[in-house]
C-alpha cells in the first residue's frame, strides 16, 4: 500500500532535531562505552519494532472498507502474514529478531534473506552463531540464530524462482514487507542482487496491496542526504526511525520514499555523551554531535502581535527581484507573484517587487498592498537594495541579457 506521501508522526509540536548518520553513530558510541549491550540494544529495537509493526497493521484493518467489521476488529480476523527482507548487516539483524517476535505475537513470517551464502544459514555448521553470549560474535549473527532456532521459516533472495522480474509462488504473500536491507552507512546505489531485490520488494508489495515497513531509514535512501540514487530505493509506507531523526528523511528524495515517520528514540543519547565528554575535547566533540545539523519545524509558528502605533514599513521591507519578459514571449510574471503572495502570507510588512513593468497590473490586482518597480530600472532597483531588509532574487529573472543589469 504505497502512500508517496511523508507524514510527520508526532503529537508533539516542539521543533524535531534533524542528525546526519556520523551523529548517529557517536550516539550509539558514547551508549556503549556507559558499558550498555550493543546486542541488547538491538533486541530492544526490535521488540519496539514489532509492536510498531502490529499496531500499524491494526491501524490499516481498521479502516479497510472491506474488512469483516471495521469498528469491530478482532483477533479471530485472519493471521497476519509478514516478509520480512533482510541483509548482512545490523539492520538485517533487526529484521531477524522482528521476524522472530511477530512468529511470537502469532504471525505467518517469512524471512527473504540476500547477499547470504546457504552455509552461513546453517546454525548446525556455523560456529559463530551457536555462541550467542560471546561478546565477540556478531549481533547480527545472533539475531539470525534466535531466529533460526525458533523456527522462523526464511528462504535464500538467490534461490527464488524469478529474482530478477519476481519472487516464486513458494514466497509468502504478505500483508506487510519490512525492509532490513540496509542501516544508515550506505552511501551509494545498490547493486547486482540488492538491487534487483529491491525492485522485487516495491512489486511485491504493489501486488499484494501490502504495507511496506522500513528498519530506521528505506534501504537505498541516504540518511545524511536524502539522495537516492537512479531511483533505486524502497518506497516506503512507514519508516520506523531508531535513537534519532535522520536529516536525510526530509531532504531531497527523503520525504517520497519515507512515508510517514515514526521515532523510536531508544536510548537517552544526550546524557551517555555528556559522561563520556569529561575532559575539554571530549566534551566539544560531544556538543558537536548534540548539535542538530538542521531543525524540523513541526507546526506553523504565530505571528508577534503587532502594535497598534504602527505601519507596515515598521516590519521591514522585502525586496522581490524577479520576473522578467524576454523579448517575443509571454514573460515569467507569475513567478514574481507567487513569490510575493507567500512573502505577505508569512508575514512580511512592506513589499517591494522589482519585475518587468508588463507585470506590474497583474500584480496589483492580485496583491493590491505591493508596490512596484522597473526590474530594468538599475538605479532604482540598487537603491532599494541598500534600504531592504530581506532581498529575494531569482524567481522568474531568467538569463537573457537584458537582466544583467538588475545583478
Amino acid at each position: 500500500m504505497q502512500t508517496h506521501a511523508n507524514v510527520l508522526c508526532t503529537t508533539t509540536k516542539k521543533p524535531l532535531a534533524l542528525y546526519s548518520s556520523e551523529q548517529i553513530y557517536a550516539m550509539e558510541q558514547a551508549w556503549f562505552a556507559e558499558g550498555h549491550d550493543s546486542f541488547g540494544l538491538m533486541k530492544q529495537a526490535a521488540w519496539q519494532m514489532a509492536q510498531q509493526i502490529e499496531q500499524i497493521y491494526e491501524q490499516k484493518q481498521l479502516k479497510t472498507p472491506s474488512s469483516v467489521n471495521s469498528k469491530f476488529y478482532t483477533s479471530n480476523s485472519r493471521v497476519p502474514r509478514a516478509s520480512v527482507w533482510v541483509g548482512k548487516g545490523n539492520n538485517g539483524g533487526d529484521g531477524w529478531l522482528i521476524a522472530h517476535y511477530l512468529r511470537q505475537a502469532g504471525w505467518q513470517v517469512k524471512v527473504i534473506t540476500v547477499g547470504f551464502e546457504k552455509q552461513a544459514l546453517d546454525i548446525n555448521n556455523t560456529a559463530e552463531m551457536s555462541n550467542t553470549t560471546s561478546s565477540t560474535t556478531n549481533d547480527a549473527a545472533k539475531a539470525r540464530y534466535i531466529a533460526i532456532s525458533a523456527n522462523c521459516e526464511y528462504q535464500r533472495f538467490e534461490d527464488s524462482g524469478d529474482n530478477q522480474n519476481g519472487l516464486s509462488e513458494s514466497v509468502l504473500p504478505a500483508d506487510v514487507c519490512i525492509d532490513a536491507l540496509f542501516g544508515i552507512g550506505l552511501d551509494r546505489a545498490p547493486e547486482g542482487i540488492y538491487q534487483q531485490a529491491i525492485h522485487t520488494f516495491n512489486r511485491t508489495v504493489q501486488q499484494n496491496n501490502a504495507l511496506a515497513i522500513a528498519v530506521d531509514v528505506p534501504s537505498g535512501l541516504v540518511a545524511s542526504t536524502g539522495e537516492v540514487f537512479e531511483r533505486i530505493a524502497i518506497q516506503a509506507d512507514v519508516t520506523l526511525c531508531l535513537i534519532a531523526r535522520k536529516f536525510g528523511l526530509h531532504t531531497k528524495d527523503g520525504a517520497d520514499y519515507s512515508g510517514e515517520v515514526r521515532d523510536i528514540p531508544l536510548i537517552p543519547y544526550q546524557t551517555a555523551l555528556q559522561q563520556t565528554g569529561a575532559d575539554k575535547k571530549n566534551s566539544r566533540q560531544a556538543n558537536q554531535v548534540l548539535t542538530p545539523i538542521a531543525t524540523l519545524l513541526t507546526a506553523a509558528r504565530g505571528f508577534t502581535a503587532r502594535r497598534q502605533n504602527s505601519y507596515k514599513g515598521s516590519y521591514g521591507h522585502v525586496l522581490i527581484i524577479g520576473g522578467n519578459r524576454v523579448d517575443g514571449s509571454q514573460g515569467m510574471g507569475g513567478a514574481a507573484i507567487l513569490s510575493s503572495s507567500s512573502t505577505m502570507a508569512t508575514g512580511a510588512g512592506k513589499i517591494t517587487v522589482a519585475c518587468h513593468e508588463a507585470f506590474h497590473g497583474a500584480l496589483l490586482t492580485s496583491l493590491p498592498d505591493a508596490m512596484t518597480i522597473n526590474l530594468h530600472d538599475s538605479d532604482g532597483v540598487k537603491g532599494l537594495i541598500k534600504d531592504a531588509s530581506v532581498i529575494a532574487i531569482g524567481m522568474g529573472l531568467g538569463r537573457d541579457k537584458k537582466q544583467k543589469p538588475c545583478l
